[in-house]
């Protein structure tokens, strides 16, 4: 019998924090993929999800919801949001120097 080799899983992140469990789980745990970093973000992830790049996409929920509702984008808009990856919401802050005198009527 013929065995044909399996490509490996070839996944895209926004390298950030929530990243670091599959870089721990490929140089650890022996996990069979290709990571590849979109430090652009999100947007530049969904084309290279669209064009084939890419066979799975990890990033946030807004801009794969943003990248399903935009305009020109010819039938089911190429991918489907198919899980979560974290339970808990995103918290985004704004930090300033605690002295910023500019900074003080955003407060």
């Amino acid at each position: 019998m013929v065995y044909k080799a399996l490509k490996a899983l070839r996944i895209g992140y926004v390298p950030e924090h929530f990243s670091t469990p599959l870089h721990y789980a490929k140089h650890h745990f022996g996990l069979s993929v290709e990571l590849h970093a979109f430090p652009s973000g999100t947007g530049h992830m969904i084309t290279s999800l669209r064009s084939g790049e890419i066979d799975i996409g990890i990033g946030l929920t807004e801009g794969w919801v943003a990248g399903l509702g935009k305009e020109g984008i010819e039938g089911d808009g190429g991918y489907r949001i198919v899980g979560t990856y974290v339970e808990t919401p995103l918290c985004i802050c704004s930090s300033s120097p605690q002295k910023c005198v500019e900074c003080k009527v955003l407060s």
